[in-house]
């Protein structure tokens, strides 16, 4: 799996153990297995640095011995359904639980987070790319050479 920031996560399916030991990484270590149409990915050895629910959302650092559970199923012919239980003893009191449903879009290119676009001049509302490079009308002329 590959996220918005470039991540690569593996979720293993030939149904290794949990190791013991493993270096910990933003990823994570996940194993996953089928229980009918539902995905049940678990991740463990998550690096306490990382940040949840993201970076890009904001978040607080997910703290030692953190568990992810996340049940991934198909809902509907464009849709997806992922029912998540994070378990954080050193931020949560009790396990986090969320269902996120997510549809597929008819458009071949998705768009970027637009919360980095906001206010740039170089990308349009609808999404195009363009550059203006004429200069704020308040900017003084440039300094003698």
């Amino acid at each position: 799996m590959l996220n918005e920031m470039g991540l690569i996560r593996r979720v293993y399916t030939d149904g290794r153990p949990m190791p013991k030991e493993f270096d910990e990484r933003f990823t994570g270590f996940s194993a996953g297995h089928w229980e009918g149409d539902t995905l049940v990915v678990v991740t463990t050895h998550i690096d306490p640095t990382a940040r949840i629910p993201s970076p890009i959302q904001g978040g607080i650092a997910i703290g030692a011995g953190a568990r992810i559970t996340e049940r991934i199923r198909r809902t509907g012919a464009d849709t997806m359904q992922f029912d998540v239980e994070v378990v954080a003893p050193e931020i949560f009191s009790a396990p986090d639980r969320r269902t996120r449903t997510y549809t597929r879009m008819d458009r071949t290119v998705a768009l970027e987070l637009t919360f980095c676009a906001d206010g740039d001049r170089s990308v349009t509302r609808a999404g195009k790319t363009q550059f203006d490079l004429t200069p704020p009308e308040d900017l003084p002329p440039p300094p003698p050479r």
